[in-house]
């Protein structure tokens, strides 16, 4: 990816922009980072990013700032009362109550040995005793309840065998035993709304469960939700009324298992129950979706295309969740 993103109205902005969320236009907001930004959470009048920079460029000031940052959401001055004290990049966030629990390569955070997932108190901006202990890179990080799930490349969490995916203690990190959750391969998307936790990986789960599964949160037993998609998904998002999940990523069909075989490429809306493709099926994307978010009634969507639906769009859009376009 480039180092800067141009555009429409040729203003420059390094890495992180903020964006009108009806016409997509730019707004004034200009924080700078030298280095890309992997994840973004908001809170109070805060924007929290993680990714893989070490300074930050705000009002002409330039503060080291490693792989993690608060700025004001108004005016882009760095928070400078949060500093994580990381030593390697942040590649997911995710925001519960006062608690920030950050995923990625790292192994000290905080001034403490934490390896590749810690946790703030954001009341403080302090580290909490939270610390799973993962001997590789967690990609994707979620709080439901009493648990926090991790996703990732890992093969051990806290001195045990737990290959790419588990369930911890939302305090201590320590590995809920009770859920024995299962991945073949590196998980890189939880999304855990709704009644079921959804997760999405490289290859395979297990009952015929390819690169997408679904867990009740309650029991961690397998649900029927097999949508059998035929390459890596990178992101999954909930639709607002919570009966169908939109999933993205590098695949170029669906119900691979089931049958007939749906063509959906990069991104794809299914029921959340069964996993059934949805007749809605935006086109034309000429490569990766990465992202995903909805806010009203539109589905934002990020990745490395350069084109859809016939039409120019470099790597960022939205669509109507209703009708597609």
């Amino acid at each position: 990816m480039p180092e800067q993103t141009e555009i429409s109205d040729e203003r420059v902005r390094d890495y992180v922009i903020a964006l009108d969320i009806n016409t997509l236009a730019p707004k004034p907001w200009n924080p700078s980072l030298n280095g890309f930004a992997h994840a973004i959470e908001h809170r109070e009048g805060l924007i929290y990013i993680g990714g893989q920079f070490s300074q930050v460029n705000t009002n002409a000031t330039v503060l080291n700032r490693g792989y993690a940052v608060a700025f004001d959401t108004l005016t882009g001055t760095c928070v400078t009362a949060f500093n994580a004290g990381l030593n390697n990049q942040v590649v997911t966030l995710n925001l519960a109550g006062d608690k920030l629990y950050l995923g990625g390569s790292f192994t000290t955070a905080g001034g403490q040995t934490r390896n590749r997932a810690a946790a703030f108190d954001l009341r403080t901006n302090t580290i909490t005793p939270f610390n799973p202990n993962v001997n590789s890179t967690v990609w994707a990080i979620n709080q439901r309840g009493s648990k926090v799930f991790l996703g990732g490349d890992f093969t051990n969490l806290g001195g045990r065998n737990k290959p790419y995916v588990a369930a911890v203690d939302t305090s201590s990190g320590i590995l809920d035993l009770r859920w024995d959750l299962t991945s073949n391969t590196n998980v890189y998307a939880i999304s855990g709304q709704g009644a079921n936790l959804y997760l999405g990986n490289q290859a395979t789960f297990y009952k015929e469960r390819f690169r997408a599964a679904a867990f009740d949160k309650t029991t961690g037993i397998l649900t029927s939700f097999n949508p059998s998609v035929n390459n890596t998904i990178w992101s999954m998002q909930m639709s607002n009324g919570g009966d169908s999940l939109y999933i993205a990523g590098d695949f170029s069909n669906i119900n691979n298992s089931q049958g007939p075989v749906v063509n959906r490429n990069y991104l794809a809306k299914v029921d959340a129950t069964f996993g059934v493709p949805s007749s809605w099926n935006p086109t034309g994307f000429n490569n990766v979706l990465r992202s995903l978010a909805i806010s009203d009634n539109k589905l934002y969507v990020g990745g490395y295309f350069t084109t859809s639906s016939g039409q120019t769009r470099n790597r960022i859009m939205a669509f109507d969740i209703v009708t597609g376009k």
